[in-house]
């Protein structure tokens, strides 16, 4: 049996859930994962670490086609080291 509850929203984040489709399942979905010790801020530093590191790595494929297994690991290891100086991703 599904219990009603209110959850109240500024303007900025009302517009924003108006884009969610079931914005029911989404709030269901992050008190889950609150509950079970989920860091949402964590996550989302995360993501963007290897979104850095994504962006590197093909920046640096593009040009290199052929590679043994010490350049490849040489390349991740570098590309792990620009996101974690990378500062600003520009996107969110």
């Amino acid at each position: 049996m599904k219990v009603q509850k209110m959850v109240s929203l500024d303007q900025t984040t009302a517009r924003l859930a108006s884009d969610i489709k079931n914005f029911s399942r989404f709030v269901r979905i992050a008190v889950l994962a609150h509950s079970m010790g989920d860091n949402i801020e964590e996550e989302r530093r995360l993501r963007r670490q290897w979104k850095r590191v994504a962006d590197y790595l093909m920046g640096v494929i593009e040009y290199e086609t052929e590679w043994d297994e010490e350049e490849r690991q040489d390349v991740f290891m570098a590309a792990l080291a620009a996101a974690r100086n990378q500062e600003e991703l520009g996107i969110e």
